[in-house]
């Protein structure tokens, strides 16, 4: 395996947190000061960018296990992506069907198209300001269109399984007439 580039703020962030923890402070701090070393010249775009992509990309921990709102990429990750349907697993046929065991899910939990639709807003949002992050002089232009690309391809997962949803949609009205 090798190092990939959109893992870069995390790897910075434990880095502060393993050499000063106290003083690194909250994630948004540890990002702010993140934004500062490497986009100096496009902080408040690139502050915005992060804001969006912690907001596709965040995960519940166990002491939110109980709220209501779902984390929108373990839903896309866990439950949609091919990765998980390449296993055997005893109670399902196999070889598994992908995509179609995703269809169901999204015709039963409307609540996940939602987040799609959501994703797909957010993820597009962030796509427009990294690429203008790295167009701006004196910002690392290599890390923003790497962070540009991981929200291009989380959109285009979304763009995936709303069309697929959309097409169920259509082939169960041509069944009812």
């Amino acid at each position: 395996s090798t190092w990939d580039r959109s893992y870069h703020r995390n790897n910075q962030t434990q880095a502060d947190y393993a050499w000063n923890h106290t003083g690194t402070g909250r994630p948004q701090t540890a990002t702010a000061r993140y934004v500062r070393r490497y986009f100096p010249t496009a902080q408040a775009k690139a502050n915005s960018a992060f804001l969006l992509m912690d907001d596709v990309l965040r995960f519940r921990n166990e002491k939110d296990i109980n709220n209501a709102e779902s984390s929108r990429h373990e839903m896309l990750m866990s439950r949609m992506i091919a990765y998980q349907y390449t296993y055997y697993r005893k109670d399902q046929d196999y070889p598994r069907n992908f995509p179609g065991e995703q269809i169901p899910q999204l015709r039963e939990n409307p609540e996940m198209v939602e987040d799609l639709v959501l994703m797909r807003q957010l993820t597009q949002q962030a796509v427009e300001l990294f690429g203008e992050v790295a167009d701006t002089p004196g910002c690392d232009r290599t890390l923003a269109l790497r962070y540009r690309y991981e929200m291009e391809h989380i959109g285009c997962l979304c763009d995936d399984f709303l069309t697929l949803w959309k097409m169920d949609q259509l082939a169960q009205q041509y069944e009812k007439t």
